[in-house]
């Protein structure tokens, strides 16, 4: 991935997903990689561009799991909220 980009990060509390993605607006594809936790991808370019998981509380309300997925986070300002945490 070339250069730093924010992470926007939904939960959806009705639906029980939790969803980050670099940019809400843009098009892209689902890829269930296991049960309930999908990657999306930008059809042009191939990158992967977020994911989700579906049934969220009720696979990570007990016990921490392992996702298969690894990401890289940097803190981009103290001071600027570069996600949005919806309920």
């Amino acid at each position: 991935m070339a250069g730093n980009v924010g992470i926007r990060a939904f939960y959806d509390s009705e639906a029980d997903i939790l969803e980050m993605v670099k940019d809400p607006s843009q098009v892209y594809v689902s890829r269930e990689l296991e049960h309930g936790v999908f990657v999306h991808i930008d059809p042009k370019t191939k990158e992967v561009v977020g994911f989700a998981i579906h049934h969220f509380s009720q696979n990570f309300s007990q016990k921490p799991s392992p996702l298969p997925l690894s990401a890289t986070f940097q803190l981009l300002s103290a001071t600027r909220k570069d996600f949005s945490l919806m309920k």
